[in-house]
C-alpha cells in the first residue's frame, strides 16, 4: 500500500497496483478529452458526449465512476486481488450501448475501438509502462478480449 497522491488525508492508501492503473484510465481520459478539445480527426467526442456536457457543467460526478469502474477493471482482469478490485460495473455490452447506458453517446465501431486501444497504449507509456512488457501486454489483451461485446 501507498500513499494515495489523489487524496487530501495522509492517512488514505492505494494499492500500487491501483494507483498505477488510475494513473493509465486518467491520463487516457485527458488524451481523448485533448483530442476532442483540438478537434482531431476521428476524436471520440461523440461516444463522450453525454460525459463531456456533465464535466463542462462541472458535474464530475460520472466522470469519478467512469474511472473508478475503469481502474476496478484493469485491476481485476489484469490479476488484482485485493478486494477493492472488484468489477461491478455493467457488463460490456450494455455499458456500451447507448439505449441501455445513457452515458455511452453512440456505439463504438471497429476503428473507434482501436482508437481508443491507442489511447490507452499511449497513456500507458507516459505513465512508465513499456511497450515491450508483460504489464502492457496483458493491457492489450484484456482490452482484445473486449473488441466483440463493446463493438456492437
Amino acid at each position: 500500500m501507498v500513499d494515495d497522491p489523489d487524496s487530501s488525508d495522509p492517512a488514505v492508501t492505494i494499492e500500487a497496483g491501483r494507483l498505477a492503473y488510475r494513473k493509465v484510465v486518467n491520463t487516457t481520459i485527458g488524451l481523448i478529452v485533448a483530442d476532442v478539445q483540438s478537434n482531431a480527426s476521428g476524436n471520440l467526442s461523440a461516444h463522450f458526449a453525454p460525459l463531456l456536457a456533465e464535466v463542462q457543467a462541472n458535474n464530475t460526478t460520472n466522470l469519478a465512476e467512469l474511472v473508478d469502474n475503469l481502474t476496478d477493471f484493469f485491476s481485476y482482469n489484469t490479476g488484482g486481488t485485493n478486494a477493492v478490485n472488484t468489477y461491478s460495473g455493467l457488463d460490456m455490452v450494455a455499458a456500451h450501448n447507448p439505449a441501455v447506458n445513457t452515458r455511452m453517446g453512440v456505439k463504438a465501431t471497429d476503428a473507434n475501438y482501436t482508437k481508443f486501444e491507442g489511447y490507452v497504449g499511449a497513456a500507458a507509456v507516459q505513465n512508465g509502462v513499456a511497450a515491450n512488457t508483460q504489464l502492457y501486454t496483458d493491457i492489450v489483451a484484456v482490452l482484445e478480449s473486449l473488441r466483440d461485446p463493446i463493438v456492437q
